[in-house]
């Protein structure tokens, strides 16, 4: 019997639980067969020659308990291996396989191996079906502007030798992005990763074309041997704990991304550290910064201080931006109290520029401090923690307060459409216990005016 399929479209064709007595032709599209690997064997249900003709086929395995696969051989005219890894299972991909490989399923796969070509080496076969992939090998691209990983990924863990040249991820997981962890050591040479994410909700006037997903996901480095990521791109969250670089932008993101860059990470670009995949227009994206980052940020230039911003960046103690950070309306600048003042922002050594922002000071220890405005800001808050007690003098604007301890407010503030003073959260930081939110015990000692504003 010859089975045959034809169409540009391509066809699926799946008989790993029946059997074709004879052989299988597939035509110019770009064909999907799907089997089985059991015990070590490719169960496709054919019993004669297989043949992928024109167009980009793949052989697309189901997987159902933890194997370590080697060498998979491909039929004829077949490019791709896809891994449907069934949730709870992972496969690890070992001595002897090569080739490039289709991440399917909802388990977890595993890269030991060293791979290095021209082309793609792992991509996605699913949108809305995306496993956690884990490289502790090496994975290279050659060719300028391809990426080695372009793949929809849960989480996206690089703990190998090296990751190179692109690598793009869309998330499935929704609203709240985990984290992307990447940890390094110090010596690490330089690396690179850009995030990224599509989406389908429409912004007050976007970009011709822009679209947003209400998706997030998890993209992380981590490198026990020097590792290397060249032109890394995320499409979805993404956070970075690991040295990252790229002879353009460090990060490209997009939408409801985290990028957490802890001990041991760098992240720098020759033109950016980290930058909107649409020039100045970025929402939900959270910076975490605990360690070094070598070039500019821009999370924002649109100035309306409205429910689509909310970007926020984070300056943790020993974190320094070695560079200059663009913050939108509605966006957050959290840092230290201690270190900031004169137009100076702990952890940030190069200039900040606000538009219509929001500014959160966290104080530790006894501080006295002025309550002044920074240019470009329009709500300061400070968040106590330990029993904090602080001073502050001056005041003339709404002002928020979190977590425990004291503050004494001296200066007369003058409102029209907020709180002269409100309590608020403690911001959720990644990688961090949640906020003390204790006794918090406010003293005024000016005058509080309300002016009414008309519509």
């Amino acid at each position: 019997m010859l089975a045959r399929s034809s169409g540009r479209q391509g066809s699926l064709i799946d008989s790993s639980c029946g059997t074709i007595n004879g052989a299988l032709t597939l035509g110019d599209g770009d064909d999907v067969l799907v089997a089985r690997y059991v015990d070590g064997t490719v169960v496709t249900g054919v019993t004669g020659a297989i043949d992928g003709g024109n167009g980009v086929d793949t052989l697309r395995l189901g997987i159902a308990s933890d194997p370590t696969l080697g060498a998979v051989a491909l039929p004829t005219n077949f490019e791709w291996l896809g891994l449907n890894v069934a949730s709870g299972v992972t496969a690890t991909l070992g001595d002897g396989f090569a080739g490039p490989v289709l991440l399917v399923g909802t388990g977890t796969i595993i890269n030991r191996t060293t791979r290095a070509g021209d082309g793609q080496l792992v991509g996605s076969a699913d949108f809305f079906d995306s496993p956690s992939f884990i490289n502790a090998g090496t994975l290279r691209t050659l060719s300028a502007g391809v990426y080695a990983v372009r793949a929809n990924a849960r989480s996206i863990d690089n703990q190998g030798v090296s990751m190179r040249r692109a690598m793009v991820c869309r998330s499935t997981d929704r609203l709240r992005p985990p984290p992307i962890a990447a940890r390094s050591p110090r010596r690490a040479p330089a690396s690179s990763a850009s995030a990224s994410r599509s989406a389908t909700r429409a912004r007050s006037s976007p970009p011709a074309g822009r679209r947003r997903i209400f998706r997030a996901a998890a993209c992380a480095t981590a490198a026990r041997s020097p590792a290397r990521w060249r032109g890394c791109a995320y499409r979805a969250v993404s956070s970075t704990k690991g040295p990252i670089s790229s002879p353009s932008i460090g990060i490209l993101i997009n939408d409801y991304s985290a990028i957490d860059n802890r001990a041991g990470g760098r992240i720098s670009g020759a033109t950016g550290a980290i930058a909107s995949e649409y020039t100045g227009y970025l929402s939900r994206v959270y910076v975490t910064n605990a360690e070094s980052i070598d070039s500019d940020v821009l999370l924002n230039t649109d100035p309306r201080p409205d429910f689509y911003n909310g970007n926020r960046y984070v300056a943790l103690p020993g974190g320094v931006l070695h560079g200059n950070l663009t913050l939108g309306g509605g966006d957050v600048l959290v840092t230290e109290l201690t270190g900031s003042g004169d137009g100076r922002f702990a952890g940030i050594t190069g200039t900040v520029t606000a538009l219509n922002s929001g500014l959160r000071h966290r104080i530790r220890d006894a501080t006295s401090v002025s309550a002044a405005m920074p240019a470009g800001f329009i709500d300061l808050g400070h968040e106590l923690s330990n029993g904090a007690a602080l001073t502050l003098t001056g005041a003339s604007g709404p002002l928020a307060f979190a977590g425990s301890g004291s503050v004494d407010v001296s200066g007369d503030i003058v409102v029209g459409d907020s709180p002269a003073i409100r309590g608020a959260a403690s911001l959720y930081v990644t990688g961090e216990p949640e906020g003390d939110s204790g006794a918090l015990t406010i003293t005024t000692r000016g005058t509080l005016t309300f002016v009414r504003v008309s519509d």
